[in-house]
């Protein structure tokens, strides 16, 4: 189960709080992937 799916089933039955947590969650993550490949970039610039 995914740490989304897991989200999606705790705020099912509010489903305003479902919708920020999900917007959230995904900022989240589109945040993290962007950090993850720019750090990985310098890693391989700088090797």
């Amino acid at each position: 189960m995914t740490l989304l799916q897991r989200v999606h089933r705790i705020d099912r039955s509010n489903n305003q709080s479902n919708v920020i947590s999900q917007a959230l969650l995904f900022n989240l993550v589109r945040k993290g992937h962007t950090y993850f490949f720019e750090f990985i970039e310098v890693g391989v610039l700088l090797r």
